[in-house]
């Protein structure tokens, strides 16, 4: 599958190590293109994440979204291409949310937790979860929480 991961700006430090590295290793199971969008207003962040998703299947990373296991995950992914989809953009927004118009052109809503996070730290655990629920789906041992 063809990923997009598009987010607000671009994250420094050990988050940004912590996005190239998950990104990598997420890029032995799909095509992995991440981009960033300058900061501004919800609305021209929003515009922007649109465009550069154009011709996608949008899922925005929003706390009223749909909350999935790792096993729910592997399962939902494995499903989007069962139904003619082949190109998923993951959209993450900045500091100030997610503009009403952004939400209403994405197919879908993916709440990461019930708990905020900062939009950078929310960027690495998607990637995170989605390299997880890859390895998941693959039936390699990943995922699992201790010795096999």
């Amino acid at each position: 599958m063809r990923l997009l991961i598009a987010a607000v700006g671009r994250p420094s430090g050990y988050l940004g190590q912590g996005v190239k590295e998950y990104a990598a290793r997420l890029s032995r199971y799909h095509q992995v293109a991440l981009r960033s969008v300058r900061d501004a207003t919800p609305l021209r962040e929003g515009q922007a994440l649109l465009e550069l998703s154009a011709g996608f299947y949008r899922v925005a990373l929003h706390p009223g979204g749909t909350e999935r296991s790792t096993e729910e995950l592997a399962r939902w992914s494995e499903w989007l291409p069962s139904r003619g989809v082949s190109r998923l953009a993951i959209l993450v927004g900045g500091p100030s949310g997610l503009s009403s118009e952004l939400l209403a052109g994405c197919q879908e809503q993916w709440s990461l937790s019930r708990l905020t996070f900062p939009h950078e730290l929310a960027l690495l655990i998607a990637l995170e979860a989605l390299y997880r629920a890859s390895s998941f789906a693959r039936g390699e041992p990943y995922h699992r929480a201790g010795p096999a």
